[in-house]
């Protein structure tokens, strides 16, 4: 589904070949170049020159605002390099998404930020993404989403969706046993104002206080579909009035 999306007719890649947050080669700067791209798919990719871990410190958000190309995709799957980007003490968004065209992300990690990514304006697609640490891993504040293979793990809230659409698939939420314990508000996926999950499949969910959480007229389109809720987790509807269905 994926490569079905993304596959359009010409693609400009932009390479990210450095670890500063400023400057030439830098994440900041790759992305000001890439939403210049008349293409249908400006795609941003990683090369380090060496392999192994590396880690970009962001010290502020990263505003992806409107794009010329159809789809931006940010993508380290062919990368030698895990990529993580890290927000350090948790007290800011990593990259808040207003583009009226698609941004993807692709085998990225995030960690420490208050809001891994927000999106109030693009159609966003996440595919095999770890979100770690975070106190919320993906906000979804408005438009259609596609979240598939991704991990969330030791987040305090893995996923939040508001007033949007959202197709969740073949991903894991968990914590471990100690961080249950310390998160004790931990929930893995919520859902509030009229958001709306279109399908939910073949998803983990482990060691949250609460696995499911539905408020203010949330709801599932379709049924809950090879899913496993682990020790401790579980639904919650916040009011009779809620749509919310296990």
């Amino acid at each position: 589904m994926a490569v079905q999306m993304m596959s359009f007719a010409t693609v400009e890649s932009f390479k990210v070949t450095t670890t500063n947050v400023s400057g030439a080669g830098s994440i900041t700067k790759v992305i000001e170049s890439a939403l210049q791209s008349t293409a249908d798919t400006a795609r941003i990719i990683f090369d380090f020159g060496i392999s192994g871990t590396k880690v970009i410190k962001l010290d502020e958000t990263i505003d992806i605002p409107e794009s010329k190309s159809g789809v931006l995709l940010i993508d380290a799957s062919s990368s030698l390099d895990t990529v993580i980007f890290d927000g350090t003490d948790k007290t800011f968004t990593g990259f808040y998404l207003k583009s009226a065209h698609v941004v993807a992300f692709k085998k990225v990690n995030f960690r420490n930020f208050g809001k891994a990514l927000e999106n109030y304006t693009s159609r966003l697609n996440i595919y095999d993404c770890e979100f770690t640490g975070n106190k919320v891993g993906v906000y979804l504040g408005y438009y259609s989403n596609e979240i598939d293979g991704c991990v969330f793990g030791s987040n305090e809230k893995g996923l939040h969706i508001e007033s949007n659409a959202a197709k969740i698939t073949n991903c894991k939420f968990g914590l471990s046993k100690d961080e249950q314990i310390t998160m004790k508000n931990g929930i893995a996926v919520h859902l509030t104002s009229w958001g709306n999950i279109t399908l939910f499949e073949n998803n983990v969910l482990t060691c949250y206080n609460v696995g499911m959480k539905f408020e203010s007229e949330t709801f599932i389109s379709n049924p809950i579909s090879s899913c496993f809720f682990g020790v401790n987790s579980k639904c919650q509807l916040v009011d009779p009035e809620d749509w919310g269905r296990q």
